[in-house]
C-alpha cells in the first residue's frame, strides 16, 4: 500500500511503501519496513500521486507551487508542468490513453492532461471541494467525490471528449471515497466517507454499486450504529425515518 494525505492506492506491481511528507517523498520495503536510499526532492507538499504499471514514471500533484511533477524512477529526473487551476489535489490515471486526471478546487474542474504533451486538453466544471477521484477503465467514466455534497460521473467518450454523465446527491463534507473495481456479484464498489458534520446521521461509509447504466446506480449505508429513531425506525440523509431492513435504493 502506499498512503499520500489520506490516500491509499493499491500497487501490485511493487513490493514497496512510497510515503509523501512536506519536503519530499521516499520509499520503503513493506517486506523489511526500512527506507530505501531512493528520494525525490519535490520542494512542496505532494498531494495525491499515481505509478505508470508498464512505464517509469510518477505523476505527482503539488498544489502549494501549482505544479504537477513526474519522476522517472528510471533516471530520478524530475520535470515539473505548471497547473493554471487552482489547489489540484486529487488525481487518476488513464495509462493507456495516455491522460491524467486531476480535481482542482479553484475553480471547481476536472482538468484532462495529456501525459505525453504536458498539455491540458479540457476542463470540465464540477463538483466543488474534491478530495478523490477515480478512473473506471472498465466503463471509462471518472468518478469525482466532492464536499458540496455530490458525487460526479464523467463519460470518457475518447481520449479528448468528456462529458457529465450524472450529478449524484450524497452529504455535505463528503468529500474522501474509495474505489475498488468489481466485487462480488458482479457490482462494483465505490466508498465514501461521511463526516459526523454531514446532516444530523453519525460517521458512517455510504457504498455505491455501480453498473452498466447509470440509470441503473444504486446506494447502501453501512452503518455499525444506525441513529435510532424514537418510533423504531432508522434515520436517512434528510432525517425523515425510513423502516428498518430497507435494503438499497436508487438514486
Amino acid at each position: 500500500m502506499s498512503t499520500i494525505c489520506g490516500t491509499t492506492q493499491r500497487i501490485a506491481c511493487l513490493r514497496r511503501l512510497r510515503r509523501g511528507r512536506d519536503r519530499g517523498d521516499w520509499d520503503i520495503d513493506a517486506t523489511t519496513n526500512e527506507r530505501l536510499d531512493e528520494e525525490y526532492k519535490l520542494g512542496a507538499h505532494p498531494e495525491s500521486f499515481q505509478l505508470e504499471t508498464s512505464g517509469p514514471n510518477i505523476y505527482a500533484n503539488l498544489p502549494d507551487l501549482k505544479q504537477i511533477a513526474v519522476i522517472n524512477r528510471s533516471t530520478h529526473a524530475i520535470s515539473r508542468g505548471p497547473v493554471t487551476l487552482q489547489m489540484n489535489f486529487p488525481m487518476a490515471l488513464d495509462e493507456a490513453d495516455h491522460r491524467l486526471f486531476v480535481g482542482t478546487r479553484t475553480p471547481a474542474r476536472l482538468a484532462v492532461f495529456d501525459t505525453n504533451s504536458g498539455h491540458m486538453i479540457a476542463a470540465l466544471p464540477c463538483v466543488q471541494d474534491t478530495d478523490d477521484l477515480y478512473y473506471d477503465v472498465a466503463r471509462k467514466r471518472i468518478y469525482v467525490a466532492g464536499g458540496e455534497g455530490f458525487i460526479n460521473v464523467f463519460q470518457q467518450n475518447d481520449a479528448d471528449h468528456y462529458q457529465l454523465l450524472s450529478k449524484i446527491p450524497s452529504a455535505l463534507g463528503a468529500r474522501t471515497a474509495g474505489y475498488f473495481g468489481k466485487g462480488r456479484k458482479s457490482a462494483d464498489r465505490f466508498y465514501l466517507a461521511v463526516p459526523a458534520r454531514a446532516g444530523p446521521r453519525r460517521r458512517s461509509v455510504d457504498l455505491y454499486r455501480t453498473r452498466l447504466k447509470i440509470e441503473d446506480l444504486t446506494k447502501m449505508h453501512e452503518r455499525k450504529k444506525p441513529i435510532a429513531h424514537p418510533r423504531g425506525g432508522r434515520r436517512s440523509e434528510g432525517g425523515s425515518c425510513t423502516p428498518r431492513g430497507t435494503g438499497a435504493r436508487e438514486i
